[in-house]
């Protein structure tokens, strides 16, 4: 069934993800656990955001848990969207050996890091695919939603290759490519940075612009 051309149609879609071989997780905030933490160039993660009770029985030293969060509106022709990867406190954890040297702890944070970076990619590449629709309102919800999920299953995909690569952050090589990488792909989708898309009318738009798997981090 066609979503309708005129009136207002909205839809809110929320995915976690949780960073162990690209796992996912319950998507609800339950009531009382601290704020989720958009991505922002502004704002590095801290250790002091881990918040979660770390997994006894993960080989893993630390997880990075986060979520996309999408919504968009149709009111008549008009589309706007809002595309945001969160990183999830409550969800997130270390381990307190993974920090007792400093050289240790920063390692392991760089690589943290760089997978929450991994999924703004995503998001900025979502954003792209949502604002080059030529006429987003005339498809269905369920079109554009299978769009969003598409790009959901791309960025499991990069995260499983970005920790196989770097042996998860143990091969210091290949982790300095990865983060000089993702540092280039963010830049060349500056124009896709974190910010609300639209309202804007159904017109041809220029061309310028699992269950948790154990991993070493």
């Amino acid at each position: 069934m066609m979503t309708p051309r005129h009136g207002r149609v909205v839809l809110n879609l929320t995915v976690a993800a949780c960073v162990v071989a690209g796992s996912r997780l319950p998507a609800r905030q339950v009531e009382g656990e601290p704020p989720s933490i958009p991505w922002s160039a502004e704002r590095a993660l801290a250790w002091s955001n881990y918040l979660g009770r770390p997994d006894v029985t993960s080989n893993a030293a630390a997880v990075t848990a986060y979520k996309f969060s999408y919504r968009e509106e149709c009111v008549g022709d008009a589309f706007t969207f809002r595309v945001v990867s969160q990183f999830d406190q409550a969800l997130s954890w270390v381990k307190p050996n993974a920090l007792v040297t400093v050289a240790g702890r920063s390692r392991l944070l760089v690589h943290e890091q760089a997978h929450f970076d991994l999924s703004e990619v995503q998001s900025r590449k979502l954003r792209r695919a949502l604002h080059q629709l030529r006429t987003p309102c005339s498809m269905s919800s369920d079109e554009r939603k299978a769009l969003v999920m598409q790009h959901i299953r791309d960025d499991a995909g990069n995260q499983r290759s970005y920790d196989a690569d770097t042996g998860f952050g143990a091969n210091d090589v290949n982790q300095r490519r990865w983060v000089l990488d993702i540092a280039r792909e963010l830049a060349a989708l500056s124009d896709y940075a974190p910010t609300d898309f639209g309202p804007r009318r159904d017109v041809p738009i220029a061309t310028t612009a699992q269950p948790p798997r154990a991993g070493r981090h």
